[in-house]
């Protein structure tokens, strides 16, 4: 606020009333204060010093010093006032007149400095105004500026929502998928630990059946070898009767050449009954009164030719069969005997192991 200057009051023996300009310079002070402080930011007013918190600048009062001496000039000329008439009572020079005179040269002072002041408030609210409208038009700059810079902020604000939005669509998608493979893996996993406990188990059966296997293969190979031992015998009872065989067909030849002598023995018997059944029928046609001795001796020459003729037919039968006997077939025997004792000693292994070997 603008400092008011108050002239010092005069002594009391010059004490004089009060001049209408005083309330008026009063009243115009109390309007510049509430001016300035209407007109005046805050800003600006508590960043001046306290020293010059009635004055902006210096430069600028002198320039209004420098502009307001004609107002000066003529504020004096207007305000000082008339010449007061001499008075006739008393000569002039007395001392009423030096009071009256000492006044007006004070209310002079007074109106000169009440136009100091007005002028000096003049330019500082001039420099206030100005600066104030400096101030207030670098804020609508600075409030456009930063209109400008919130829409642009904005819009970064809309696009940066859109994007934070779509980044966390994404994020979601991802951590869904991630989700996914995270059931997925652990569903694997579950399906591998089973086939690994199914695998264990399959192997424990394994080696299991395996040992069962080799304690068979162990079985088997003993009886095998007891199969070739009983099959080495085998061959040593074949090559007995092979041997046992060829001399029984050394015989059935013997037997056979014999056979065929027996054959013609036979066939010659055969004959001479025919000749002798012949004979006789001819002897019974010719004489039918033969003797009975004659035909009981034919009768019992005809029985015993029989008999011999049955006896021969046994031994050719008997022969027959010999000769008909696989005994004759000694390699064919001995490879039959083979397989039959190989199958008797494996079925022998496999009831020894049980139904599952």
């Amino acid at each position: 606020m603008l400092r008011r200057w108050r002239p010092p009051p005069p002594p009391e023996e010059e004490t004089a009333p009060p001049h209408p300009l005083d309330a008026a310079a009063d009243a115009t002070f109390s309007a510049l204060d509430a001016a300035m402080l209407h007109a005046k930011p805050a800003h600006l007013t508590n960043r001046l010093p306290p020293a010059r918190a009635s004055w902006v600048d210096e430069a600028n009062t002198q320039k209004a010093q420098a502009h307001g001496v004609t107002i000066i000039g003529a504020a004096r000329e207007r305000r000082t006032p008339p010449t007061p008439p001499v008075s006739r009572a008393a000569p002039p020079g007395t001392p009423h007149d030096a009071q009256r005179a000492e006044a007006e040269r004070q209310r002079a002072l007074r109106a000169e400095a009440l136009a100091d002041a007005m002028i000096k408030a003049h330019a500082s609210r001039e420099a206030v105004l100005s600066e104030a409208t400096a101030a207030v038009e670098l804020l609508r700059r600075q409030a456009e500026q930063s209109e400008r810079e919130l829409v642009e902020c904005r819009a970064e604000l809309l696009g940066a929502r859109q994007e934070a939005a779509a980044a966390k669509a994404a994020l979601d998608a991802e951590k869904a998928a991630g989700l996914r493979a995270q059931r997925e893996l652990q569903r694997v996993a579950r399906e591998l630990a089973e086939a690994g406990r199914g695998v264990a188990r399959e192997r424990a059966s394994w080696e299991k059946a395996r040992a069962k296997q080799l304690r068979e293969l162990e079985q088997t190979r003993a009886a095998l070898a007891k199969a070739k031992e009983e099959m080495r015998a085998a061959a040593r009872d074949v090559a007995r009767e092979r041997a046992a065989s060829e001399t029984l067909r050394c015989e059935l030849e013997r037997e056979r050449a014999h056979g065929a002598s027996l054959q013609e023995k036979v066939e010659e018997l055969h004959r001479a009954a025919r000749e002798q059944k012949r004979s006789f029928d001819v002897t019974l046609a010719t004489s039918e009164k033969g003797s009975r001795e004659e035909v009981r001796v034919v009768k019992r020459a005809l029985a015993e030719a029989q008999r011999q003729r049955e006896e021969m037919a046994e031994e050719l039968r008997e022969m027959r069969r010999r000769l008909e006997q696989p005994s004759l077939a000694p390699a064919a025997e001995e490879e039959a005997l083979a397989q039959q004792l190989y199958r008797v000693s494996i079925d022998k292994v496999r009831s020894s192991n049980g139904p599952h070997s």
